[in-house]
């Protein structure tokens, strides 16, 4: 497969033509896909994660994540991506890929070390070639308002208080957060994904076109959560036959092979 293209930040927005769907155009008006290598973005990543897990909803320690920063001992084999807003140079969330380690059982992957039912997948998830999907978070400032779910919804969009200006992109981040999410695997050649996520972010997938597998029962782990996984290229076929523009912003206009 090929690698996704992310546009660059000191370079205008692409300007799309009418072959486009409408979702792209907007998409791509809105936000763009930053990997995060410099100290500053990676500091960044780190400081909404812990806006999110740490002080939104308690389900980490602050005593364990000084500074302001979240992190963990996963990071030492992960990649993380920025998604920002160009018209503000806002980051909208942050989301990261456990790549493996072929050092630890199960290729290290914390959702695989805390569920059975994935471990029993065996060769249907190759260690070598799986990666996570890990810390998707969703900067306070993009959500609805406080208080509300952590995974806007892609539909029925409410009102918002103070944060109206940005009503419009709310159902984009998720969609963005998950093109940042194959950038990574396409640069690392994974060929499957796992995860344990909430409910209502799978909801939210499946509504995106994005169908993961669920395997085994809902587990403890910050709260209930369903293991999920998928064979990339096939979650692709399917996306690309439910929801083409979906798949478009995805795969950056069939920029992965297909």
């Amino acid at each position: 497969m090929g690698l996704i293209r992310t546009t660059d930040m000191s370079n205008p927005t692409p300007s799309l033509g009418s072959e486009h769907s409408e979702l792209m155009n907007i998409y791509y008006n809105l936000f763009e896909v930053r990997i995060a290598q410099s100290p500053e973005d990676i500091q960044e990543c780190h400081a909404i994660r812990y806006q999110v897990y740490c002080t939104e909803t308690g389900f980490l320690p602050k005593s364990e994540n000084p500074g302001g920063l979240e992190t963990d001992i996963h990071d030492i084999h992960s990649e993380q991506a920025l998604l920002v807003h160009r018209q503000t140079g806002a980051s909208a969330g942050t989301v990261r890929v456990v790549l493996p380690d072929m050092q630890q059982p199960f290729g290290g992957l914390p959702a695989r070390l805390a569920s059975t039912a994935l471990q029993e997948l065996g060769s249907q998830m190759p260690i070598e070639t799986t990666g996570e999907i890990s810390r998707l978070s969703i900067s306070k400032l993009f959500r609805k308002r406080v208080g509300d779910h952590l995974y806007p919804q892609v539909q029925g969009i409410p009102d918002m208080d103070e944060s109206q200006r940005f009503k419009r992109i709310i159902p984009h981040i998720t969609l963005g957060l998950m093109q940042a999410v194959f950038v990574m695997t396409q640069k690392h050649k994974l060929t499957h994904l796992c995860a344990v996520v909430d409910p209502i972010l799978l909801r939210v997938l499946r509504r995106l076109g994005l169908h993961f597998k669920s395997v085994g029962e809902p587990i403890e782990f910050h709260g209930k959560r369903q293991p999920i996984y998928c064979n990339l290229d096939e979650m692709l076929r399917r996306t690309r036959i439910e929801k083409p523009d979906v798949w478009e912003i995805i795969t950056d206009s069939a920029n992965l092979a297909e």
